[in-house]
């Protein structure tokens, strides 16, 4: 990938970018405060429908607390399919390119 030093030089580079466009450095932080609204909205979105299926069915209640506890604790919210369940095929090897010229 990159070097420290070109992440620097590229970290330098935007700072400048920014400081020399006003409107351009204010677009970034209205991005990015639309960003953490989006988010906002979303986790609002998936608590509602947790909600919702606790009051389906009260039964999934353990479930999910074991999932939001893995999450809180920054580990795969599951970590094996169920038992039975087929495990996703995994992907064929990627063939090799080759350009063709023909005609």
């Amino acid at each position: 990938m990159i070097t420290p030093e070109e992440r620097q030089e590229l970290m330098k580079a935007r700072e400048a970018a920014l400081s020399a466009d006003p409107a351009l450095s204010k677009a970034v932080k209205d991005f990015q405060a639309e960003g953490q609204a989006l988010q906002a909205r979303g986790q609002k979105l998936q608590d509602q429908i947790r909600d919702a299926m606790i009051k389906a069915d009260a039964k999934v209640a353990p479930i999910i607390a074991k999932i939001e506890n893995a999450r809180r604790m920054g580990g795969p919210a599951m970590m094996n399919p169920p038992s039975g369940s087929p495990r996703p095929p995994s992907p064929p090897p990627a063939a090799p390119h080759t350009s063709s010229s023909g005609g």
